[in-house]
């Protein structure tokens, strides 16, 4: 056993010689940047998916809101009721994919004040596009200079639109986050869309002020 762990050890020393102290750091080197390199993609990978699961949207439901089970149900799983008759109660409602003309629920809470409770028995139901559902910016009130810059599309290099108003906007759909929405401005209908950081999922002033 000894003579066979001498001879090892002999093997590793001559296979040692033949490589420089210059090879090994190369080589060192190389594998650092390999595992950096996973390392990276696979944070920036699983930030995609964080990043696309994460919009919310407000409603009181004008009429009951019906529920499905897939993306292409036509028969509803269930319902939520109204809550317009609540003066201060909503549906805070969190979306993680859309699919044919629906939303799929990630998860609901009603708030502020009348049953401060999540729903999670609908957790996984999908929504329809048409309910009436809103957003409103982190902007509750403009002053001096203050501007809402709203998107030709879902990027920051496309064209602006820009609003110092405040405004209820319509909910119409979401993509990596970004909301597209729909406002009445000077009588014209608008439509762009919003970057993650101005959105605010709250019918009051519970989201970070900017100004």
């Amino acid at each position: 056993m000894e003579v066979a762990t001498a001879r090892n050890k002999i093997i590793i020393i001559k296979i040692l010689s033949y490589i420089s102290v210059q090879d090994i750091f190369k080589y060192f080197g190389l594998l650092m940047l390999l595992l950096l390199s996973y390392s990276c993609n696979s944070k920036s990978i699983s930030t995609q998916k964080e990043n696309y699961v994460s919009v919310k949207c407000f409603t009181k439901g004008e009429s009951a809101i019906k529920l499905y089970k897939t993306p292409t149900d036509s028969l509803a799983r269930d319902t939520l009721v109204s809550l317009a008759g609540e003066e201060y109660c909503w549906y805070i409602i969190e979306f993680e994919d859309t699919k044919n003309g629906r939303y799929k629920i990630k998860n609901i809470e009603v708030k502020p004040s009348c049953r401060a409770v999540k729903l999670p028995k609908y957790n996984g139901l999908w929504i329809d596009k048409s309910n009436d559902l809103f957003i409103e910016s982190v902007y509750h009130s403009f002053k001096n200079d203050d501007v809402l810059s709203l998107y030709l599309n879902p990027d920051k290099n496309s064209e602006k639109m820009l609003t110092n108003e405040y405004h209820r906007f319509n909910f119409l759909d979401f993509k990596n986050s970004w909301v597209k929405v729909s406002y009445l401005e000077d009588g014209i209908l608008k439509v762009g869309w919003m970057t993650p950081e101005d959105q605010c999922c709250a019918p009051w002033t519970e989201c970070p002020q900017v100004n």
